[in-house]
């Protein structure tokens, strides 16, 4: 096959653009191609640019782009030049090379060149544009196993076509889903399933927005696309833990208080709360260690209660008198975590820091004693004393000496 190699500075001040680098049809239709000539961001005018269209048998039609204000055409002058590609006679694939000259501003002469595709279908197919989405729980546990779309479409000509979709949440994850399906003229309902397992791992709540949604037909020149959506849609606003997961999952999010009962300004408890998804309602149990930074076991809590399907706060209260007689100053961590009940169980290989407690805060807490001041051995004393008369006679001797002289 003939090739065409192509190399640019990086940045160039002129630069020939393209608003999308391939463009879709059906035979028989018509397809508006545009490209923009731009020198330090400010329209070219009055250039040469063409289009050069390989039809899928060999021929090249080479047309000329105009930037006139007249139909197809957005607007004269802006240079955005446009040309009509009419003649698709045949399926397949057209590619297309672009091609700019002209003058600068400051009369240097220019040359650009751009590659482009266009896409001939058998047959006109389209979205209809009805949408509608359901959760599907296949296997019962009352979770949804998929978040499936319904899709509608409409195909003039019988055959095999591949619907391509991705679901975006508000935090940027995107969700993938296509199918493959043999369709009859007429309208049709496509149906597209995104994995409940990958929009609960992700943790973020819906509404989804349906974000790409694109349909081509399958040939034997390969996959052609007919159409795509253009306006993003919403789905219903499903909470993640709607979806399919484990009968008891940890997202991961804690937290960790100082409660003071009596009212005396230490806290006798260390509260430590975790988040936990419950897929089956019920009463449920649950434990933990809570250690210094060591690994010194420092208490050992438990908690029971009859919880909600989906999200629940697990509380464990930890006995703050036990901190406090330790002595050691936080974080302290929260280990070792079992929860049962339902006929389920789950022990969670994780660690949880507490907030930086002092152990001064805590019930129980005493201070170091404060060091007394030095003392001095009985047997130092004489010593002392020795040495205190020594000096004292040596003292005297000094001053009688100076007055006899």
């Amino acid at each position: 096959l003939p090739y065409s190699v192509q190399a640019q500075f990086d940045g160039p001040a002129l630069q020939l653009a393209l608003p999308q680098h391939a463009a879709a049809t059906s035979i028989g239709e018509s397809v508006a191609l545009s490209v923009s000539l731009q020198d330090a961001g400010h329209p070219v005018a009055q250039a040469t640019v063409k289009a050069h269209v390989r039809r899928p048998d060999n021929h090249i039609d080479t047309l000329v782009m105009l930037d006139d204000g007249q139909w197809p055409d957005a607007g004269a002058g802006d240079g955005v030049y446009t040309v009509l590609v009419a003649d698709n006679s045949l399926a397949g694939y057209q590619p297309v090379l672009f091609t700019a000259s002209g003058t600068r501003t400051n009369g240097a002469s220019f040359s650009r060149q751009q590659f482009g595709l266009i896409s001939v279908a058998a047959g006109k197919a389209r979205l209809t544009g009805t949408h509608s989405d359901s959760g599907i729980d296949s296997d019962g546990d009352w979770l949804f196993n998929h978040l499936q779309f319904k899709v509608g479409v409409r195909a003039d000509v019988a055959g095999n076509y591949r619907v391509y979709a991705e679901l975006i949440d508000s935090a940027g994850h995107r969700y993938p889903a296509s199918k493959t399906v043999s369709l009859a003229t007429g309208d049709s309902d496509i149906d597209l399933a995104f994995d409940g397992n990958a929009l609960y791992a992700a943790h973020v709540d819906g509404p989804y927005q349906l974000a790409v949604l694109r349909l081509s037909e399958s040939t034997p020149a390969g996959v052609l696309p007919t159409d795509q959506l253009s306006v993003p849609e919403a789905s219903h606003p499903y909470a993640y833990t709607d979806f399919q997961h484990a009968a008891i999952e940890i997202p991961g999010e804690s937290s960790s208080v100082g409660a003071d009962s009596n009212g005396n300004g230490q806290f006798d408890e260390l509260v430590f709360r975790l988040k936990a998804d419950i897929a089956q309602a019920g009463f449920y149990e649950w434990t933990g260690v809570l250690v210094d930074a060591d690994g010194n076991e420092l208490g050992f809590a438990s908690g029971s209660g009859n919880l909600a399907a989906g999200s629940n706060w697990l509380e464990l209260h930890f006995d703050g008198s036990a901190i406090g007689a330790a002595g050691i100053n936080g974080p302290y961590y929260v280990r070792d975590i079992l929860i049962s009940g339902m006929d389920t169980g789950q022990v969670v290989d994780q660690v949880w820091p507490t907030e930086p407690f002092d152990a001064s805060e805590f019930e129980g807490f005493v201070m170091a004693p404060v060091a007394s001041a030095v003392s001095v051995p009985s047997t130092a004393w004489w010593g002392l004393l020795l040495l205190a008369g020594l000096l004292g006679w040596l003292g005297q001797t000094r001053l009688r000496g100076n007055t006899i002289h």
